[in-house]
């Protein structure tokens, strides 16, 4: 997710998770920044967000200047997953508005088809692997994905979280 204002010459861009994704990051216990001003090329790894299962390395949509981090994420990092929209974005960057990267990103409409198709996608992992554990089938089967996390194991439910979004 990202959003554009004009600074100077420079546009910040707001970057954050989409929500399928941040709400299945469960128990997130912290989120690691590059350093204040590092330059950016897209692809690269920045922030790592630290779970009970594992890092999750979120890569940068466009190239720039790490221009601000979240602050609020340092003390409270489980609002990157309960409003990932609102006040849990990740950092922002100073791209440069004229940069050929903006025609790259996907349009809304691509990018919730993208974003339905990993979820979906996640979701069919899960019911696999809760399969594979023999809990896949029976009436007490887990409903929420913090039961889902909890009957595969922090690790074995990362691990497949990481095998879609990452």
């Amino acid at each position: 997710m990202w959003s554009e204002s004009p600074v100077g010459e420079d546009a910040l861009v707001r970057i954050g998770l989409e929500p399928g994704l941040a709400g299945a990051l469960l128990h997130t216990r912290s989120v690691v920044h590059a350093e204040l001003g590092a330059d950016l090329e897209r692809g690269d790894t920045a922030p790592w967000i630290l779970t009970e299962g594992g890092t999750f390395a979120v890569s940068a949509p466009l190239s720039g200047m790490l221009h601000q981090p979240n602050g609020l994420l340092h003390h409270q990092p489980q609002r990157l997953c309960a409003r990932p929209l609102d006040d849990g974005w990740l950092y922002t960057l100073r791209v440069s508005p004229n940069s050929a990267e903006f025609g790259t990103l996907l349009s809304a409409g691509a990018a919730a088809r993208l974003y339905d198709a990993d979820s979906a996608r996640f979701l069919d992992a899960l019911q696999q692997a809760l399969a594979d554990v023999g809990s896949g089938s029976s009436a007490s089967s887990p409903a929420t994905l913090p039961e889902v996390a909890d009957t595969l194991g922090p690790v074995r439910y990362f691990s497949l979280l990481r095998g879609t979004y990452g």
